[in-house]
């Protein structure tokens, strides 16, 4: 059954995937456009890496498109039949679930596959001076644990119930509302604020996204 499923996944998703790769083998080329002056004696070392760090930001946002585009997608099918193929296949639900949800897994490799390539590849064109290093690996592994939380989280809110589903907005509305009614009461307070800093910061589920995305650093 996990062939089929793998098969029915790739594609649904391969188009989304496809672009996601081709993001994650480009940006750490335009890493290194940005600094083509490291050859040259003397170049500005530092801020040639704040301009790659700059741009080693995008990375973060291939990560939640990915890991939001894959965890809807898993269930996509089934929300629009009603989930009348899940219900009739001889499998337990749970066990059905384990099986999209590794799908999406091996999926979401093929993108930190590519920024891996594009990052050994970057890492080979440019002379880096002395004291600076590249971290290709460690890039390459902080992209997969990003993309895989991002993943996980989406892949459990597009399997809940309507009412697990409603829980979660009402939450973010209820958040949104609480931030409205401390303003109007002139309160210093920031709610939003500590949700999204909660969220963010360890251990928070979203620390991971935050932080340097760099190639290269010394």
């Amino acid at each position: 059954m996990f062939p089929m499923l793998f098969r029915l996944m790739w594609m649904r998703t391969r188009g989304g995937v496809a672009i996601a790769a081709i993001a994650g083998f480009t940006v750490p080329l335009l890493m290194i456009a940005k600094g083509g002056g490291l050859t040259v004696e003397g170049a500005p070392v530092d801020t040639w890496l704040r301009q790659a760090e700059l741009v080693g930001q995008l990375l973060p946002v291939a990560t939640v498109f990915l890991g939001v585009y894959l965890g809807i997608m898993a269930w996509a099918d089934d929300h629009l039949g009603g989930h009348v193929y899940a219900l009739s296949l001889p499998v337990r639900r749970e066990v059905l679930a384990v099986h999209r949800f590794a799908s999406g897994s091996i999926l979401l490799l093929l993108p930190a596959a590519a920024l891996l390539l594009g990052s050994l590849v970057a890492t080979a064109a440019v002379d880096l001076p002395s004291g600076v290093h590249a971290y290709p690996v460690a890039l390459f592994g902080r992209f997969v644990l990003a993309t895989f939380t991002c993943y996980a989280i989406f892949f459990a809110i597009s399997i809940a119930t309507r009412r697990a589903v409603f829980f979660v907005f009402a939450t973010i509305g209820a958040v949104l509302l609480g931030e409205l009614l401390f303003v109007l009461a002139g309160s210093n307070f920031d709610l939003l604020k500590t949700v999204v800093t909660g969220l963010t910061t360890w251990p928070g589920p979203f620390e991971v996204l935050m932080g340097r995305w760099a190639l290269f650093d010394v």
